[in-house]
């Protein structure tokens, strides 16, 4: 991790920046506050914020906020958010500046290529044949990119299922959500290929899901998942009623600085704020100041899984 020289104000406090952009989004946010060891505060009136893509300014427009904390004194933890118009994807350096005559930082990001993701969900079996519970099962192929070290992001996926009263509903009745919880125990979250401070690395339960391709460099990673789905069966239903599960699929290429913001976030959150907590570094990759700026370069798989149908007063019926 390299070392920042902060450009700290006369009133001893830092310029601190963060910004977590997709490039799935087309309007995206900056979070600027000035930070001392007790609390964090707006910034000055006439900081200025710009943004610029492959050194074309973005559109920002005019208007800023106030974002207070939800956790602790409202007053004493607050930062102003900017919005930036922008599209991005793969190859494009962003560059974030924000100036005033006390301070001067900047952040830089290339954003890598979305990762190569496949699904299959040819797998499906009941579990509960009085209940009609089932548990669909598949599978999500990653394709690295060979010849260099790449570093990547499972997001826990969602899934839904639609219910459908009559068979010849377009509009679902209900609609539920289920999240599929990774295997946090799979090898590719536990392989850390940096060493983080302290003992930091063996405390880290790696919650973001954060990975690189150590691994399986040139190659392929399988992830399997499953899904439960819990159809509801209440009394006095009568006649067909119609299921169809799907399941929302994200996985995002990310940075070396990303990678390491998050190891470093969780090594944090891990340490806990007692005053023997073992100290831990986060990473930072703003210059002039403090704070990360990451793009997660996303791909997005929307996939509808095997539906079926039942009848209250006859067999259970595959559609």
């Amino acid at each position: 991790m390299k070392d920042i020289d902060y450009d700290v104000a006369k009133d001893g406090t830092k310029m601190v920046l963060n910004a977590q952009w997709y490039t799935t989004d087309t309007l995206h946010y900056v979070y600027l506050c000035r930070s001392t060891a007790a609390h964090v505060t707006d910034v000055e009136e006439d900081l200025v914020v710009s943004c610029f893509v492959n050194g074309v300014p973005a559109e920002m427009p005019d208007d800023s906020w106030v974002v207070e904390s939800a956790i602790g004194d409202p007053k004493l933890f607050m930062s102003r958010c900017y919005p930036v118009k922008a599209t991005i994807k793969a190859g494009d350096e962003i560059v974030l500046k924000a100036d005033s005559d006390s301070c001067h930082i900047s952040a830089k990001v290339t954003v890598p290529p979305p990762p190569e993701v496949t699904v299959d969900t040819s797998s499906v079996y009941i579990v509960d044949a009085e209940y009609r519970d089932r548990i669909y099962d598949f599978t999500v192929h990653l394709k690295d990119n060979p010849g260099e070290n790449n570093y990547y992001r499972a997001f826990s996926l969602q899934g839904v299922s639609n219910e459908y009263r009559r068979k010849s509903d377009t509009v679902p009745h209900e609609t539920r959500y289920y999240y599929v919880a990774l295997d946090e125990s799979d090898p590719v979250f536990k392989s850390i290929p940096v060493q983080l401070p302290g003992s930091m690395e063996e405390k880290s339960s790696n919650p973001a899901h954060v990975f690189s391709d150590e691994l399986f460099q040139g190659g392929e990673y399988i992830f399997r998942f499953s899904m439960e789905d819990h159809p509801l069966i209440l009394s006095g239903r009568t006649g067909c009623e119609r299921y169809v599960p799907e399941v929302y699929i994200r996985m995002a290429s990310i940075s070396w600085d990303t990678y390491l913001y998050c190891l470093s976030s969780n090594a944090m959150d891990m340490a806990g704020f007692g005053s023997l907590s073992e100290p831990a570094i986060i990473h930072e990759n703003v210059e002039g100041g403090m704070g990360n700026f990451s793009v997660y370069s996303v791909t997005e798989h929307h996939i509808y899984l095997h539906g079926w149908e039942f009848d209250l007063y006859n067999q259970n019926t595959n559609l």
